[in-house]
């Protein structure tokens, strides 16, 4: 009896034993969740860099020139030679290894390229909320990025959008790792690109290469690795701390089960004990209970009787590759500009046969020139006695007679220069309509203009003007602009003249030596009928003031500017502004002198440096204030 009950208590301890040690198996912790907050520490660091571009990515599109191009429409050519070159994107150029403007695709970049700029998360996120920044993946390498769109412009379509990036490197890693404590990478699928961390972190990520796909990893040092898409088949890459693992529990179930055993056996002995074979027993039922004893004793042996089925349990585990990406994209268009020929004096080309041969009293000998505006005739009006007079006839070009803001621009012209009585002034003589043709008579001046005198001398001499020449030269043109600049309207009020064409083709010199400024065609007056359209340029793009090309409102000053580019062109034989179309050159006049193009300056003779320094001021407040003064400065040398 005490047999069976030792075996029953053996068999319950054991049972409970086991239950209690089956129920405190220690479990390893989950990966996955560990790898999602070192993903969130990590690329919280890495957003509040891109963050701290924001600034200098809307400093960039404030930048005046910049704009002005933007609103000019210039090509992409010319904004990559402007962001090349320029004096006011250098500060930008140095700062970032990668800046761009991108309209309906990149208009300019520099630095190393971006793969898919205009299509990026990061510009499509300014384009909605103005700025925006993040990484940006690049050819097996990615940025640190910001972009803020340009406003405003009158640019037609979508807004362009200014992106700045610095690289994702080695030093902007480590900041990464002063935050979050983790060892931050980039790889390619391949190697580690970069790497930032404590002790050897290209070594340590190394092994996360080629498996950035699977999940978090135990790595061989014990911490913990995880990868995460960054666009552009690159990979970011952290390792992080592992958790301690978990306390094991006191190991009761064991002990128990090992009692529970123990007591089972000691039953099992006593049963056998009590039921040894006293004399008389029969060998059938001896054999019968040592049967029983070894099926006991040994699991292995079958005992007679019916059998029982066990049943295993094995856990199932499981997952799937993580979600993908995407990115977007946008749109714009551009502009036309217009130009003005100013020279009357031209090379002489012949009479048309469609053209009248007398326009009134004048009698047309020779076409000597064209301009947006009129045909430009020698002529000559005769008198009694064989008397004869030579003039210059300005006739409208006939499809114009019709545009009433034209006829009233030439008929100001008209009226303002004939109004302007100075000997550096091509005076007019007369205006009229013949047969429904308007024309204006000018004084003729036989000699050149100045550009044709400047190549001239440079064929015979091999050099340009000497500064002498060239002083005199402006000087005049400068008296007669201070005489123009001066003007009162009978009312006594300011008639605020500018002449905004001051160009070699436009100062005329006698063989006499009388220097004479002409073609007030598009002078600005306050006195005047028609007016230029806002947003529209006019002038010689190679010799305009920077806020005349950007369409800018205009003063004396403006005036200055150009007299003294050609001074510079006198000097040199060389436009300060350069390109090879009309629309390049406005771009240019719109951005004003660069810091290359100060240095050209500056290497002139010394009067001729330091005058042209503060006429080409980009600032007006810089410049001269006036003709009077500038022509004092050279008269003084």
């Amino acid at each position: 009896m005490e047999g069976l009950v030792l075996l029953a208590a053996g068999l319950v301890v054991a049972v409970v034993g086991l239950g209690l040690r089956s129920g405190t198996e220690v479990k390893p912790p989950e990966l996955a969740p560990l790898g999602e907050q070192a993903h969130r520490r990590i690329e919280q660091a890495l957003a509040g860099q891109a963050r701290a571009l924001e600034p200098r990515a809307v400093a960039a599109g404030h930048i005046r020139e910049l704009q002005a191009a933007l609103e000019m429409g210039a090509d992409r050519a010319t904004f990559q030679d402007l962001l090349d070159n320029e004096d006011w994107w250098s500060s930008v150029r140095t700062s970032f290894p990668l800046s761009a403007i991108i309209a309906d695709g990149p208009l300019a970049v520099v630095g190393p390229g971006a793969s898919g700029l205009a299509e990026s998360e990061i510009v499509r996120r300014a384009h909605e909320h103005g700025v925006a920044s993040g990484i940006l993946p690049g050819n097996s390498r990615a940025f640190i990025a910001a972009a803020a769109t340009v406003s405003p412009t009158k640019r037609p379509g979508v807004a362009p959008v200014i992106l700045v990036a610095t690289l994702l490197d080695g030093p902007a890693l480590k900041t990464v790792t002063a935050l979050t404590g983790d060892s931050v990478g980039l790889s390619d699928g391949t190697r580690v690109l970069e790497a930032g961390g404590t002790g050897e972190p290209a070594r340590e990520l190394g092994s996360l290469v080629g498996r950035e796909a699977n999940g978090p990893l135990l790595l061989g040092d014990g911490r913990m690795g995880a990868a995460w898409p960054a666009g552009g088949g690159l990979w970011l890459l952290g390792a992080f701390a592992a958790p301690p693992p978990p306390k094991k529990p006191e190991n009761w179930g064991l002990w128990l089960m090992i009692s529970g055993a123990v007591l089972s056996f000691a039953g099992l002995v006593a049963i056998v004990v009590r039921r040894a074979p006293r004399d008389g027993a029969r060998p059938a039922e001896r054999s019968a209970d040592q049967a029983t004893t070894a099926s006991l004793l040994n699991p292995g042996t079958p005992a007679p009787g019916p059998h029982s089925e066990g049943h295993s349990r094995r856990p199932v585990m499981g997952g799937g590759p993580p979600p993908p990406a995407s990115p977007v994209a946008d749109p714009l268009a551009d502009v036309r500009a217009r130009s003005h020929d100013g020279s009357v004096l031209s090379r002489a080309v012949d009479v048309a046969p469609s053209s009248p041969a007398r326009m009134g009293r004048y009698e047309l000998i020779e076409r000597i020139g064209e301009g947006g505006m009129a045909e430009i005739f020698f002529a000559a009006a005769r008198g009694a006695e064989n008397f004869v007079r030579y003039f210059v006839v300005k006739r409208m070009h006939p499809h114009l007679a019709r545009n009433q803001e034209a006829v009233n621009q030439f008929i100001d012209e008209g009226r303002l220069q004939s109004g302007l009585v100075h000997s550096n002034i091509v005076p007019v003589f007369d205006f009229g309509k013949a047969e429904g043709e308007y024309f204006l008579a000018l004084e003729y001046i036989h000699g050149k203009d100045v550009g044709q005198i400047l190549q001239r001398h440079v064929e015979q001499f091999g050099r340009p003007l000497d500064f002498r020449t060239a002083s005199f030269i402006v000087h005049d043109v400068l008296e007669a602009l201070a005489y123009a600049h001066s003007q009162i309207a009978k009312d006594g009020t300011p008639m605020d003249i500018v002449h905004r064409d001051v160009s070699p083709g436009n100062v005329l010199v006698s063989y006499r030596g009388e220097v004479k400024l002409t073609d007030f065609g598009i002078a600005k007056s306050d006195r005047r009928v028609s007016s230029t359209e806002v947003g529209l340029v006019k002038g010689n793009a190679s010799f305009m003031s920077p806020e005349q090309a950007r369409a800018e409102a205009v003063d004396v000053r403006s005036d200055i500017f150009s007299a003294g580019l050609v001074l510079f062109y006198c000097l040199t034989n060389q436009f300060l502004y350069r390109g090879e179309t009309t629309l390049n050159r406005l771009l240019r006049a719109a951005v004003g002198p660069a810091t290359s193009q100060f240095d050209h300056i500056d290497k002139l003779p010394l009067p001729a440096a330091k005058i042209l320094r503060r006429a080409l001021a980009l600032d007006p407040a810089r410049r001269y204030p006036n003709a009077v003064d500038f022509a004092q400065d050279l008269s003084a040398q």
